[in-house]
């Protein structure tokens, strides 16, 4: 007690700590180990200083270390003899130094002085116990011998000898291993992450082999683990808990407290699963940092956030929770499945810990593969929202439970169907394009499914999202028209609700509002059955309501109905990052068509952070999301900035397999940008790789097939070839004008394409021109930036007849519409060139050129086509003209 009088003299409060502690103490030293683990988690809860000091002092009761400070219990119990002096000779060795004691014995360090060689021991000499007498030692020490010296392993400590002592005491000699105590090691050498997971994985490795020679530890902790200075781990005392166990008949007392299992608590015999779980406690505190009672803390600062991804940071955790479950039988067969797993984690493959999750399986699959197909984003909105409703089916009102029990079932054979394609690809660290898996699952719906419709159908459901996701409209929209085909009464709500939400969906992205229209109206009723919990699911509803209005041209309308799905995503319990980064982009996307480029961007980046949170920022929609942030960049004029965020998202979609249309979408835009900055040629080869894509993956008259055709359409004439520009054009208004109602302002824009083509073949169809321009003043503000580009076309044949006021009237309606649309810094500059040539003031043009030139504008297709038109103009220009790039 002098000790703890000393360190209690200190302060007050000091004071009183230890004298709680050693009252605690006195309690807790006569419990029973379940007793004791409740108490101190009581006390962890009310009070973490005085929870911490009692559950060390415990430890140093068993360790043998505090008979010097404690009184009560302790005092009665802790009567422990004088070690043996250095020089004492035990067989053939002599003592050198006592290394450590505990409460069953002593540790020495030791060397041989039989004269055969020169060795280095580790003596355990036992001692009697209350529990265990000198004989009991003796046949205990015997049997460790014996049963050490089976075990040959690198990771295990050899025995040399034994025997009994001159007073009658056992003991053993073990080969000395210079290093330091596991937990020593960390405090004093902080290894690293991958260091510290692979000194578990070598526990493991070692505590597995001896449990294949059927010998358990029971006592595994990191004071049992020790370090050498090349990095190799060695576990030590093994078999002594098990052994002492059996001999006295109390496993309940020959474990340490905090590193015990529960059943060891309870008063049961250590077994292979005990070992297990002491293995996932320290790799908890070695590897994730969760502190142990009595153990010292393993990261001083940050755990392996900084070296694992989210995803895998969870995997790890599951892993480790897996060893910790209460009932044994609960935790993995064996050490080598432990393993296996934590090998996963490290290369992100599946792990058997959450082989039961919706979605695990294929969302680890893809995350290893890197895939770039839109599959590392859908995995969890395939198998956690085509499943959505389970968690609220459970608990349905009770004359629907059966039924609610028989769908958890079919879902769970559904999660076994997906996991299975997926899991076989994984395990054979095959690389197969995960589109060509679910065409042959697609394939073999009828036969797999013959005897079982029901299943069928709700197998057609998740495969129709997945292909939707993977951006196939053409596919996802057979699957979802077959699936809705075949929807009868004995349907659940929730999945009626998603097919039709996800219909409306493909026919949208299909450029098809018209047909969308019944199939989303259907949802949005539904909707209104639903339980409250399926807010994820109404959130995706009211997005695809909004995608609906901005197509007809009701922008504002749909940016508000974004914004409120958005909310509701983020809201909901049911959703996960993946569904609400998408709401989030889409958002931005919105905003972008609107041209409120801040806006937009905003949540562009937000919605690739809320992926980087879930561990999904390499999904193809983030892909796609860096993507559009270079499409923001092109549409506020700023070509050198879009390049760089297009040739990322462009570099990253072609580091899996690009056959998707977020690539295309990438490809069309540097396609632009290249334009821009002049280079025709490659632009050209960029589209037509986007043209090919998007052919294979929807209808040859979709939207995103008239979008490229557009892009070939202005390339094309920049390249003279007006034939192929015209026809491109015309392809694509035809496409247009049969994908949207009558009326809508969309078709203008390629409408605008074809008039180009005219007008540089014939002048006089300028009029033409202008009444196009008026038309799309009044579109929504992306539609309304061409009527920008055709003003100043039109400036360019008036000032190029001569007819200075038409030119300046072109000019100066751009300058109007200017104030309400943004336009880019080229065009700012254009129209006031115009202007000045209208005015006869053709050197102050001359001056913006150069201007524009110095300040280091970028878009010199477009400047140099203004220097063209001066030089044939007879204007001069000064020295420091535009240069090509």
């Amino acid at each position: 007690m002098d000790s703890l009088r000393r360190f209690a003299s200190r302060t007050a409060p000091e004071a009183d700590l230890i004298r709680r502690a050693d009252a605690e103490l006195d309690v807790l030293l006569d419990a029973s180990p379940r007793e004791r683990s409740a108490r101190i988690a009581r006390l962890h809860s009310e009070e973490p200083r005085l929870a911490g000091l009692v559950a060390r002092l415990l430890e140093a009761f068993d360790a043998g270390t505090a008979r010097d400070g404690l009184t009560g219990a302790a005092a009665r119990q802790l009567q422990l003899p004088t070690p043996l002096p250095a020089g004492t000779r035990i067989g053939a060795f002599r003592l050198d130094a006592l290394l450590g004691h505990g409460g069953m014995g002593e540790v020495y360090r030791a060397h041989r002085v039989d004269g055969q060689f020169e060795q280095r021991v580790a003596i355990k000499r036992m001692l009697d116990t209350p529990l265990l007498d000198s004989a009991q030692s003796a046949r205990h020490l015997a049997a460790e011998r014996a049963l050490l010296a089976r075990l040959s392993h690198p990771g295990l400590a050899t025995v040399i000898d034994g025997g009994l002592d001159e007073s009658g005491h056992p003991w053993l000699a073990m080969e000395y291993i210079e290093g330091r105590r596991l937990d020593h090691f960390v405090a004093q050498r902080r290894p690293a992450f991958d260091a510290r997971f692979d000194l578990l994985l070598q526990a493991i490795d070692a505590v597995g082999y001896a449990h294949r020679q059927l010998v358990v530890h029971g006592d595994l902790k990191p004071a049992n683990l020790m370090v050498e200075d090349d990095g190799r781990l060695r576990v030590l005392d093994f078999g002594i808990a098990r052994s002492l166990a059996e001999e006295t008949g109390h496993p309940s007392r020959f474990y340490t407290p905090g590193w015990a299992s529960p059943e060891q608590q309870a008063g049961q015999a250590p077994s292979t699963a005990s070992d297990q779980y002491q293995l996932g406690l320290i790799g908890r505190w070695l590897l994730l940092g969760i502190d142990v009672p009595g153990a010292p803390a393993a990261f001083a600062g940050s755990a392996p956030d900084a070296v694992l991804a989210p995803a895998q940071r969870a995997d790890l955790r599951s892993v480790l929770e897996c060893c910790l479950v209460d009932d044994p039988e609960q935790r993995y067969a064996s050490l080598a499945l432990l393993r296996q797993d934590l090998v996963a984690v490290r290369e992100r493959r599946p792990i058997a810990a959450r082989a039961g999750e919706r979605g695990y399986v294929l969302r680890r699959f893809l995350q290893r593969h890197r895939l770039s197909t839109s599959l590392g984003a859908i995995a969890l909105v395939a198998l956690c929202i085509a499943l959505a409703g389970t968690a609220w089916q459970a608990r349905v009102a009770a004359q629907e439970r059966d039924r609610a029990r028989l769908e958890a079932l079919r879902q769970d054979a559904l999660r076994e169907h997906l996991m299975l394609i997926f899991r076989d690809s994984g395990v054979q660290g095959s690389d197969l394009n995960a589109k060509a898996l679910l065409d042959a699952s697609a394939a073999q719906l009828d036969t797999l499914y013959a005897d079982d419709p029901e299943l069928r159908r709700r197998v057609l459901l998740v495969l129709a999202e997945l292909y939707f996701n993977l951006q196939d409209m053409t596919a996802a929209r057979a699957l979802i028209e077959r699936y809705r085909s075949q929807v009868d009464e004995s349907t659940l709500l929730v999945d009626q609700a998603m097919a039709a939400q996800i219909h409306a969906m493909v026919l949208l992205r299909q450029g098809d509002a018209v047909s969308a229209e019944a199939p989303l109206v259907e949802a949005e009723a539904l909707a209104q059955a639903l339980p409250k919990r399926a807010s994820r699911l109404r959130g995706g509803i009211l997005a695809a309501r909004a995608s609906w209005l901005r197509q007809q041209g009701r922008q504002e309308e749909g940016l508000a109905l974004q914004e409120q799905a958005v909310d509701t995503i983020a809201e909901a319990g049911d959703a996960g990052t993946l569904v609400l980064g998408i709401e989030q982009s889409n958002l931005g996307v919105g905003l972008l068509q609107a041209l409120r480029f801040d806006e937009a961007e905003r949540y562009l980046r937000q919605a690739l952070e809320t992926w980087q949170r879930g561990g999904l920022e390499d999904n193809t929609h983030a892909l796609t999301t860096l993507g559009n942030l270079g499409t923001s960049a092109l549409l506020r004029g700023d070509l050198v900035a879009a390049e760089q965020s297009l040739r990322e998202a462009r570099a990253r979609h072609e580091a899996g397999r690009p056959e998707t249309g977020a690539y295309a979408s990438v490809l069309s835009n540097l396609a632009r940008v290249r334009l821009g900055l002049g280079d025709a040629d490659e632009a050209r080869s960029l589209a037509e790789q986007a043209l090919a894509i998007v052919q294979r993956l929807t209808s040859e008259g979709s939207m995103d097939v008239a979008g490229v055709r557009l892009a070939l359409a202005d390339i094309a004439f920049e390249q003279d070839r007006l034939d192929d520009a015209r026809q491109l054009a015309a392809q694509a208004l035809e496409s247009m004008r049969a994908l949207v109602p009558a009326g809508h302002p969309l078709p203008l824009r390629a409408e605008l394409a074809l008039r180009r083509v005219e007008l540089q073949r014939d002048p006089s169809t300028v009029s033409a021109v202008e009444a196009l321009a008026q038309q799309l003043a009044t579109a929504p503000p992306m539609l309304a930036r061409g009527a920008t580009a055709a003003w100043l076309w039109a400036a360019e044949v008036h000032c190029s007849a001569g007819d200075d006021a038409a030119c300046r009237a072109a000019a100066d309606a751009a300058a109007t519409l200017a104030q309400r649309v943004p336009i880019t810094a080229m065009e700012a500059v254009e129209i006031r060139f115009w202007q000045a040539i209208a005015q006869g003031r053709a050197s102050e043009s001359a001056d913006l050129l150069s201007e524009w030139s110095s300040q280091g504008g970028a878009d010199y297709a477009r400047a140099r086509a203004l220097q063209s038109w001066l030089t044939r103009s007879q204007t001069v220009l000064p020295s420091s003209g535009v240069d090509a790039p």
